[in-house]
C-alpha cells in the first residue's frame, strides 16, 4: 500500500492538523530552523489534496515540554478535535512533538483509530487503525520516551559531576554575580542594581511583612493565599495562586488588600484575649521577682558539671607515667581547658550574685499593670516586632478563610481558633469613586470629525449640538485635543492638494468655482447642489464634479431664463420650480457673471397649471 494510497475523501473533507512544539523557550528563540520546518508541514498538508481553508497550524505548546509534567493546552485542544471527528489528519514533524511519554501517546492513537484520523511526520503516513502502522507508531513512541530518559541521565550525571568537583554554578539572586574565585559570591558591579535592590529591603524592613502569611485561605477554593507587594507604597495584598479564575474574566477567586483584613484579625484577637489580659499581666509582674532566682538557680548544675569534668581530666593526667610525654601532654591540655570551663562557669555565677536584677518598684508594676487596659498600645508599639505579632497570633488562631463578595463589595473572615471555636466577620471594602469619562457617541463623533476638520473646527461642531465635555465643560481645542490624545485619534493632517473625488470644504469648493460663499450656502439649503455634513453642525463638504463646474456657467446658455421668468411661462410658484430642479425635471444653471446673477432656468414649452382657466376662443 502506498503512503497517499492510505488518505480517503472522508479524511480530505476534515481538518489538517500541523502541530508545533519545541521544549523550551530557548529553542524556541535559538533554534529557529526547526521551528520553519515545522511551520513548512502546511505546504506538505496542501501537497497531500487538503484546501487552504481546512489547514489549521496548532502552536500554543512552543516553548513546553511533551513529556507529560507541564500542561499543554494545544496538545488537549489537538485532542478535543479528534476525539469530536473533525481531524482526517495530524502532522508533525516528528512523533515525539506530539508526545515524549507512552501515556499521551497510546491515548492519541487510539482516539485516531477510532475516528479514522491518520498521522503523519517526515517519515510518512499511518493509520493507527492498521497493525503495522500501529506497531511502528507504538515503537517511535517507546524510542522517544527512552531517548528523553537517556538525555536527562546524561544532563542529570554531568551536573552531579561538575557539583561533586566543586564547580558547578547556578543562577545567583538578582543582584548578586559569582566572582574569579572558587566560590566567591559577590554584589553586582551595576551600582543601580544593587540600589534598587537595598531600597526593597529597606522598605520591606520599615513596612514589615502581611500578618496572615501561612495560615490565611482562600474561602473559594481552600488554597493558601500569597502575599504580593504592588503600587509606590508597597501595600501588601493577598492574592490566590489558583488556576481556575472566576467567571471567565480573567478575574482570581480572591485578590483584597492586606492591611483592612489584618486590622479587622488583629481587634478580633485582642477582643478575644481582654479577658484575660489583667490576669496576664499580673502574672507577669509577679514572676518578674522569681525570674532572676530561677536563672541562677539555672547555673548551678553546669557549674556543678564543669568540676566534676575537671575533677576527673586531673585524676587522669594523675595516673598516667610522668616519662610518657605524648599521652601527658595531651591530658594536661583537656586539664587546663575543663579548669577554664569551671573559671568561666564560676565567674558567671558569682556576676548574678553580686548584681541580682532589682525587683520592680510599684511605679513599674503600676505601668505594667496599666497595659492591661490598653492591649491595642501594646499591641501597636514600636517595641513589638512583626515576629512577635505573628508569633501572637499563631498561638490562638489556626487558619483564616478569606471569601471575597464583589457583588457587595465585602470580605467575609472565617476565623478557626486554637481548640476549634470558629467565628465569622464581615468586612466592608472602600467601593472605588465612579470613572468620569465623555459620553461615548461623543467620543466617537470626535472620531469622525477628526479624519476630516482640525481640532478648532471640531470644538465649534461639538458646541452647537450642546455636548459638553465629563465635567459639563464646553469644548474648545485644547480639550478636544486632549481627548484624542487620551483615545488614541489621530490629528486631522490637510493634504497639500484636495484629491481627485473627495469632497472639499466651502472655503476651498468658492476658490474652485469662483462663486461667493453664501451662494453655495443658499443653494445646499434649497438642494440645488449636493453636499454633505458629517453630522448636524458640521462643516458642508462638496464634491466637486463636471456637472458641478457646468452648473456655475460663467453666463446664460441659450434658452436659460431667471426664475421669475421661468415662474411666468410655467404657471407656478418660485419653491414649485426649485423642487422640479431638485427632481430634476428642469435644468439650472448659476451665471456668475454679467449685471444679472443668480439662476438661470430652462424652460422649453410653456405647460399650464392644472388650475388656470382655459383661455377664450376670442382670446
Amino acid at each position: 500500500m502506498t503512503e497517499r494510497s492510505k488518505i480517503t475523501s472522508s479524511q480530505r473533507s476534515r481538518l489538517a492538523i500541523v502541530y508545533v512544539r519545541q521544549s523550551t523557550n530557548a529553542q524556541v528563540e535559538c533554534n529557529r530552523e526547526s521551528t520553519e520546518r515545522q511551520y513548512q508541514l502546511r505546504t506538505f498538508a496542501a501537497q497531500l489534496g487538503w484546501p487552504a481553508a481546512a489547514i489549521r497550524v496548532i502552536d500554543q505548546d512552543l516553548g513546553l515540554s511533551g513529556s507529560g509534567l507541564s500542561t499543554r493546552s494545544g496538545f488537549a485542544e489537538l485532542t478535543a478535535e479528534v476525539a469530536l471527528g473533525h481531524v482526517g489528519i495530524v502532522l508533525a514533524l516528528e512523533v515525539s512533538r506530539l508526545a515524549r511519554n507512552n501515556a499521551d501517546g497510546y491515548r492519541r492513537l487510539d482516539l485516531c483509530g477510532t475516528t479514522d484520523t491518520l498521522i503523519g511526520d517526515a517519515d510518512g503516513l499511518y493509520h493507527p487503525g492498521l497493525f503495522n502502522d500501529r506497531l511502528v507508531l507504538g515503537l517511535k513512541g517507546t524510542m522517544s520516551e527512552a531517548e528523553l530518559h537517556v538525555l536527562r541521565a546524561r544532563l542529570n550525571g554531568g551536573i552531579r559531576n561538575k557539583a561533586a568537583r566543586g564547580e558547578l554554578r547556578r543562577g545567583l539572586p538578582i543582584g548578586l554575580v559569582w566572582g574569579a574565585a572558587d566560590g566567591e559570591v559577590r554584589f553586582h558591579p551595576d551600582a543601580a542594581v544593587t540600589d534598587a535592590i537595598r531600597a526593597v529591603f529597606e522598605r520591606f524592613a520599615e513596612m514589615g511583612s502581611a500578618l496572615l502569611q501561612g495560615i490565611a485561605l482562600c474561602g473559594h477554593c481552600g488554597r493558601k493565599l500569597r502575599v504580593a507587594y504592588s503600587g509606590r507604597s508597597a501595600v501588601a495584598s493577598y492574592d490566590c495562586p489558583g488556576d481556575t479564575l472566576a467567571n471567565g474574566r480573567g478575574q482570581a477567586c480572591v485578590r483584597v488588600g492586606g492591611p483592612r483584613i489584618q486590622q479587622a484579625v488583629s481587634a478580633a484577637l485582642l477582643a478575644a484575649v481582654q479577658p484575660a489580659a489583667l490576669q496576664a499581666a499580673l502574672e507577669a509582674a509577679e514572676g518578674l521577682d522569681s525570674a532572676e532566682q530561677a536563672a541562677l538557680a539555672q547555673w548551678q548544675p553546669p557549674l556543678e558539671q564543669a568540676r566534676y569534668q575537671a575533677q576527673l581530666a586531673q585524676r587522669r593526667y594523675q595516673r598516667v607515667d610522668p616519662d610518657n610525654r605524648l599521652v601527658a601532654r595531651g591530658l594536661e591540655t583537656a586539664w587546663e581547658a575543663a579548669l577554664q570551663t569551671v573559671q568561666r562557669a564560676e565567674q558567671e555565677v558569682q556576676r548574678r550574685q553580686q548584681h541580682p536584677q532589682q525587683a520592680l518598684s510599684a511605679a513599674e508594676r503600676e505601668a505594667v499593670l496599666s497595659l492591661a487596659d490598653d492591649l491595642q498600645a501594646l499591641w501597636s508599639a514600636p517595641s513589638t516586632s512583626d515576629r512577635d505579632r505573628k508569633e501572637l497570633l499563631r498561638a490562638l488562631l489556626e487558619e483564616v478563610m478569606v471569601a471575597h463578595a464583589r457583588e457587595a463589595h465585602q470580605v467575609h473572615l472565617t476565623l478557626r481558633w486554637t481548640g476549634g471555636l470558629i467565628s465569622d466577620i464581615d468586612l466592608a471594602l472602600p467601593q472605588r469613586a465612579a470613572t468620569v469619562r465623555t459620553d461615548e457617541d461623543t467620543v466617537a463623533l470626535i472620531r469622525r470629525l477628526a479624519v476630516h476638520y482640525p481640532d478648532a473646527v471640531i470644538a465649534g461642531v461639538l458646541n452647537r449640538q450642546q455636548r459638553t465635555t465629563a465635567t459639563g465643560l464646553p469644548f474648545n481645542a485644547n480639550r478636544v485635543s486632549s481627548l484624542r490624545t487620551h483615545w488614541g485619534i489621530a490629528c486631522f493632517t490637510p493634504p497639500a492638494e484636495p484629491p481627485a473625488g473627495e469632497p472639499v470644504t466651502i472655503r476651498e469648493a468658492v476658490a474652485i468655482l469662483g462663486v461667493a460663499p453664501s451662494t453655495l450656502h443658499r443653494q445646499l439649503n434649497d438642494g440645488l447642489i449636493a453636499g454633505e455634513q458629517v453630522t448636524p453642525g458640521a462643516p458642508w463638504r462638496i464634491l466637486i464634479t463636471d456637472a458641478l463646474r457646468a452648473h456655475f456657467a460663467g453666463e446664460a446658455p441659450e434658452g436659460y431664463v431667471p426664475i421669475v421668468e421661468a415662474m411666468r411661462r410655467l404657471g407656478v410658484s418660485r419653491q414649485t420650480v426649485l423642487q422640479r430642479v431638485k427632481r430634476g425635471e428642469l435644468e439650472a444653471v448659476h451665471v456668475s457673471q454679467g449685471n444679472r446673477k443668480g439662476l438661470r432656468i430652462k424652460v422649453q414649452n410653456p405647460t399650464r397649471d392644472l388650475f388656470d382657466e382655459p383661455a377664450s376662443a376670442g382670446g
